[in-house]
């Protein structure tokens, strides 16, 4: 009987444990996540701020029904290259827009940029010829 008793005391005072650990551990628990909803609120924070202090370019060129956009990077490197051999910057449809020589081109035959290269010189080459012609 008396070990019946002790036995029945301590079963009653682990359960009474039981719920002040589990109380416990809730609000542990809680507490680091409400730390950890803090430390992610001031990453957002840290982040947004570098957002809006990073301005970005985009360069844009547009015809009458179609546009680009290039990022800075892209633009700088199409501007250089372009200036040697044509750059085809987007294709509408079956048209290929190049970029060359400060101007832009289309083709609808699936040219290469040597054979955009080679049209626009002959086009140039014309063009002088028509110009130098006397009247």
């Amino acid at each position: 009987q008396e070990g019946l008793a002790l036995a029945q005391r301590n079963l009653a005072a682990a359960q009474d444990v039981r719920p002040a650990a589990r109380e416990r551990a809730t609000t542990l628990a809680n507490e680091e996540l409400a730390d950890a909803e803090k430390w992610l609120e001031k990453a957002r924070e840290v982040e947004a701020k570098e957002v809006q202090e990073t301005p970005i370019t985009v360069y844009r060129f547009h015809s009458m029904g179609h546009w680009i956009e290039f990022s800075e990077e892209d633009y700088t490197k199409y501007s250089n290259t372009q200036m040697s051999i044509p750059v085809c910057v987007t294709t509408v449809g079956l048209r290929r827009w190049w970029w060359y020589l400060d101007r832009f081109w289309w083709d609808s035959e699936g040219l290469d940029d040597a054979e955009v290269q080679a049209r626009v010189a002959r086009s140039e080459t014309r063009k002088r010829a028509t110009l130098e012609r006397p009247r």
